[in-house]
């Protein structure tokens, strides 16, 4: 005899008579997500075989047209022990967001190594092609490069003039930034 493990009414071979699943008082207009107490409406559920639950599950999911879950609940049944455990760290690892370099710390990359522009973005431009977003887009880095010069310098096709006090200043908020960033 075929038995449906979703149904409160199911027939169940281990101990408890058929007669005390229908009399259960769970409300039947309640949606399953709004029950306090999950636990007590699927104790019929946890009576079951695991192959069942899983089968089911997995017939259900195609009937909903959920053919990748479907597939994902056969692999996780089907498969050892420890496929789960595989399957979770793999998707873990996915979700996590690579690091990528503050524009500070890319420009520091190009000064420590002398690297020019175009060496900067052929780098960046190989590392996404292998999908990996680690490096700033360039303009973020010519942003950062930006903020290390003071304000109110002169410069003429001789000369460069600051006064004391400003360059001072610069230097104590980028210090300042630096420490904050990091």
């Amino acid at each position: 005899m075929a038995r449906n493990i979703f149904s409160p009414a199911c027939e169940i071979s281990s101990g408890v008579d058929e007669g005390s699943l229908h009399h259960q008082s769970w409300p039947a207009n309640k949606s399953f997500d709004a029950c306090s107490s999950k636990a007590n409406k699927v104790q019929h559920l946890v009576q079951s075989a695991i192959e069942e639950l899983s089968t089911a599950t997995e017939i259900q999911l195609r009937k909903q047209g959920k053919r990748d879950s479907a597939a994902i609940i056969k692999e996780l049944s089907a498969a050892s022990p420890n496929r789960g455990t595989t399957i979770k760290k793999a998707r873990m690892s996915f979700l996590q967001k690579p690091a990528t370099l503050l524009p500070e710390q890319a420009l520091v990359l190009m000064v420590d190594n002398g690297l020019s522009t175009r060496q900067y973005q052929r780098i960046r431009e190989q590392a996404e092609n292998l999908n990996c977003k680690m490096y700033t887009p360039y303009h973020k880095v010519k942003e950062a490069k930006q903020l290390c010069y003071p304000h109110s310098i002169s410069v003429t096709e001789t000369s460069a003039e600051i006064t004391l006090q400003t360059l001072v200043d610069h230097n104590v908020s980028r210090i300042c930034h630096i420490e904050f960033c990091y």
